[in-house]
């Protein structure tokens, strides 16, 4: 089973949603402060409550599995919990490679918003496509708010 990989059109529902990293691996590991625990069920609950589309760059195919990962080896996730987890995530995501996310756009935009590569592609994601970022990220949530992305 693999991630169906989409282009970008442009034409994704108003009600999709760019889900960073940090939000759905909250959803694999309850750490973390209470209150990101609850944004990031916040969002969850959002895109299953119509059937909404989340979307996220192909980037999060190698951060959500270094994560699943990393709990795994350090014995504060079962492997069978990890590997179902990435399934439900899989039937949620739409896996998104941008064309206009070329190394030299993210290295710009890097740059430009003061953020890491890592972090760019998610911005450059919900900007390209005109919809909102879920982040726990502060930074990029000040960075998208600047720079007149919607944030969840």
């Amino acid at each position: 089973m693999g991630f169906e990989i989409r282009e970008p059109t442009g034409t994704y529902a108003s009600s999709a949603l760019v889900v960073d990293n940090s939000v759905a691996m909250r959803w694999l590991i309850s750490s973390g402060k209470p209150a990101d625990r609850r944004y990031a069920l916040s969002v969850r609950d959002y895109l299953n409550a119509e059937d909404r589309q989340g979307i996220v760059p192909y980037l999060w195919c190698y951060e959500a599995a270094n994560v699943a990962a990393y709990y795994v080896r350090e014995n504060e996730l079962e492997y069978s919990t990890a590997v179902k987890t990435l399934h439900a995530l899989h039937d949620l995501f739409s896996i998104c490679i941008d064309r206009r996310e070329t190394p030299l756009a993210l290295f710009e935009a890097a740059d430009a918003f003061g953020v890491t590569a890592y972090d760019a592609a998610y911005l450059l994601l919900a900007r390209n496509a005109g919809l909102p970022l879920a982040t726990l990220d502060k930074k990029m949530r000040s960075v998208a708010k600047r720079s007149g992305i919607q944030v969840f």
